[in-house]
């Protein structure tokens, strides 16, 4: 949760950003759904998939959580991406039942 900020009012750190965490590659805002992942994925084209239920929660002004620790010391995080497993299959009508039913 982030305070209300008025006029001369100096901010609200998000992140601590130290020489053992190193600057912010990506930050994204997750909801609290179940079976949500992220994708990492590295200049040297390593990808890591993670399950968010995995990663605990901490508080807003903290070093962070370490999801990807063996890396090699030239990679870094180009990009990331969330998604959610969905099935579709449930939502879509059944394609062949129209068909089934004429014959």
């Amino acid at each position: 949760m982030y305070p209300t900020q008025t006029r001369g009012g100096l901010g609200v750190r998000t992140f601590k950003v130290t020489d053992k965490t190193g600057r912010v590659a990506a930050a994204r805002v997750v909801s609290e759904n179940e079976g949500q992942e992220v994708f990492i994925i590295s200049a040297m084209a390593q990808v890591v998939r993670i399950n968010l239920e995995d990663v605990r929660i901490t508080g807003r002004d903290t070093q962070g959580v370490i999801v990807w620790r063996d890396r090699d010391p030239g990679d870094y995080v180009a990009s990331i991406a969330c998604f959610q497993e969905t099935d579709y299959t449930k939502e879509l009508p059944e394609a062949n039942s129209k068909k089934s039913d004429e014959e």
